[in-house]
């Protein structure tokens, strides 16, 4: 609890920082859904498996998102951006999927999780490269 609580700490952030991975989260995530909006009206509807690639392209999503923000950041911290942005993507997904009821949580928990795992590895490489 205390490495979460850690994580989450704002103390030694730099707000525009924080503001800039919210922002970028927000956009590629509701630009990711347009674009399925768009495929599934010309599909006709929601098909089989479509929840899973949902999943993991929100994943692959924040992800990436957070592992470039870790890695332009820099910092010991990079971690706590790439998580801090995920929150954006969270928010997103669950105000975007409501009706879908635990399907939202569960999508929305990738996002944080990829945003997590896409800063760890962001904050590794720089890690390496400083070697």
């Amino acid at each position: 609890m205390k490495f979460l609580m850690s994580l989450f700490d704002l103390r030694g952030l730099k707000v525009w920082r924080i503001i800039f991975a919210l922002l970028v989260n927000l956009l590629v995530m509701a630009f990711l859904f347009v674009g399925l909006n768009a495929l599934l009206v010309q599909q006709g509807g929601w098909q089989d498996g479509m929840d899973i690639s949902l999943m993991l392209w929100v994943f692959l999503t924040s992800g990436l998102i957070g592992f470039g923000i870790a890695w332009l950041t820099h910092v010991e911290r990079g971690i706590s951006y790439a998580a801090w942005g995920s929150i954006g993507s969270f928010a997103v997904v669950t105000v975007l999927m409501s009706e879908s009821g635990l399907l939202a949580l569960l999508v929305g928990f990738m996002a944080l999780m990829g945003g997590y795992n896409g800063g760890l590895i962001g904050y590794r490489l720089n890690q390496k490269k400083q070697e």
